[in-house]
C-alpha cells in the first residue's frame, strides 16, 4: 500500500468510524437500548443498528468497489467472497455486552483487508475517547477524538448520518472525486499520518511495553471479562512456568487487541469462539508495530501462522496476540 493510499483509506475509515461513536454514545446515554437476540443468541441493540447504517453509508459511497462486511450486514456466500480481493472488514458495536454492562470497554472496529491480510485498521473506544489506528507500513497511533478529527481535518460536528439523513443534512463524511492512486469515491485526505505525527495530542505506537513494564522475566496477559474460560487458565498458569511473575489484566471487546499494540500487555490468548470483525481491525494495529496474532490450539500452543481473513468459515481459529518481542 502506498503512502498515498494508506493515508486516503485510512481517513475514510476514521470518517466511517467517528459518527459510528457518536451514535453510539447518544444510545449509550439514553438508555434507550431497544434490545432484541440475534438467531445466535448474541444480544443486538440500537446502538449496533444505527453504527452499522453510518459507517456503510461512508464506505460504501467512498469506495463503491470494495464491498463491506459488516457483523450487522448481508453475509453473501463464498462463491461471491472469494473473488474479493480488497474489503472492508467491520463490526459497529464490539462488545455488546460491555456496552449493556456500561463498563465502557466497547469498540467500533474499521479494517481494510487485501487478500486475506488486514492492511489497516481504526479500533474506537467511544466512552473512553480513545481510538487506536494503523496502516500497514506507514504507523500505528493512539489518539482521541478531537486531535483524530483535527489531523484528519474533519469539524468537530463530523455529520452523523443517523440523525442528518432525516433532516436532509447528511454528510457522508468525504464523498468526492478520487484522488490519483486512491479509491473511486473518496475524498482528499491529504497527509494524515503525517498530521498525527506532528500532533502534540497523538501517540505513535512502536509496541513497545509501556513505561516500568519492561521486565522480561514478568508477562502481563489481557484476556476477556466475559470469555474467560479453564483453557485461558491454563494458557496463564503455564505462563508461569516460564515467567517469574504473571499479571492477569481484564478487558472487554477489540480493546485486548489494542492493549497488546500498545505495549501494556504482552499476551491475549483467545482460546474461545471469535468472528473476523471481531478482530481485523486489531489485528492490523498489533502488527504494525511488530506484534503477532497467531493460530493456537486449545492448550495455547502454536507454530505462529497469523490469522487470515475472508475465509469460507468467518469463525477464527483459537488464537493467541503476542507482543512486540515475546515468544508464543
Amino acid at each position: 500500500m502506498t503512502k498515498q493510499e494508506a493515508n486516503t483509506f485510512l481517513s475514510l475509515a476514521v470518517r466511517a468510524s467517528l459518527p459510528a461513536a457518536r451514535a453510539i454514545l447518544r444510545i449509550y446515554e439514553e438508555g434507550n437500548w431497544e434490545l432484541e437476540e440475534k438467531a445466535d443468541k448474541t444480544p443486538l441493540t440500537r446502538a449496533d443498528r444505527e453504527a452499522h447504517d453510518a459507517i456503510l453509508s461512508v464506505l460504501e459511497e467512498g469506495t463503491p468497489e470494495v464491498p463491506v462486511l459488516s457483523e450487522e450486514g448481508a453475509h453473501l456466500p463464498f462463491e461471491t467472497r472469494r473473488t474479493w480481493e480488497r474489503l472492508w472488514v467491520v463490526d459497529p458495536l464490539d462488545g455488546t455486552k460491555e456496552f449493556l454492562s456500561r463498563n465502557g470497554e466497547f469498540t467500533v472496529n474499521v479494517a481494510l483487508v487485501d487478500s486475506g491480510v488486514p492492511v489497516l485498521g481504526v479500533v474506537g473506544v467511544p466512552a473512553l475517547d480513545t481510538y487506536y489506528l494503523a496502516a500497514g507500513g506507514h504507523g500505528a497511533f493512539r489518539a482521541s477524538r478531537a486531535a483524530l478529527e483535527a489531523a484528519a481535518g474533519a469539524a468537530p460536528g463530523v455529520a452523523d448520518p443517523a440523525t442528518d439523513a432525516a433532516a436532509g443534512t447528511a454528510d457522508t463524511a468525504g464523498a468526492a472525486p478520487a484522488d490519483q492512486g486512491g479509491p473511486t469515491g473518496a475524498a482528499g485526505a491529504g497527509d494524515l499520518l503525517a498530521a498525527l505525527r506532528a500532533s502534540e495530542e497523538a501517540v505513535e505506537l512502536d509496541g513497545e511495553p509501556s513505561a516500568g513494564a519492561a521486565d522480561p522475566s514478568s508477562a502481563r496477559v489481557v484476556a476477556s471479562r466475559s470469555h474467560m474460560n479453564a483453557e485461558t487458565e491454563a494458557f496463564i498458569e503455564g505462563l508461569k512456568t516460564r515467567y517469574d511473575a504473571v499479571e492477569l489484566v481484564q478487558a472487554g471487546s477489540a480493546v485486548k487487541l489494542c492493549r497488546v499494540a500498545e505495549g501494556g500487555a504482552d499476551y491475549y490468548p483467545r482460546l474461545a469462539p471469535t468472528m473476523e470483525w471481531d478482530t481485523a481491525a486489531g489485528d492490523a494495529v498489533v502488527r504494525e508495530v511488530g506484534g503477532r496474532v497467531v493460530i493456537a490450539a486449545a492448550d495455547g500452543s502454536s507454530e505462529g501462522q497469523a490469522l487470515t481473513y475472508n475465509k469460507e468459515d468467518l469463525h477464527n481459529p483459537f488464537f493467541v496476540a503476542v507482543g512486540k518481542g515475546r515468544d508464543i
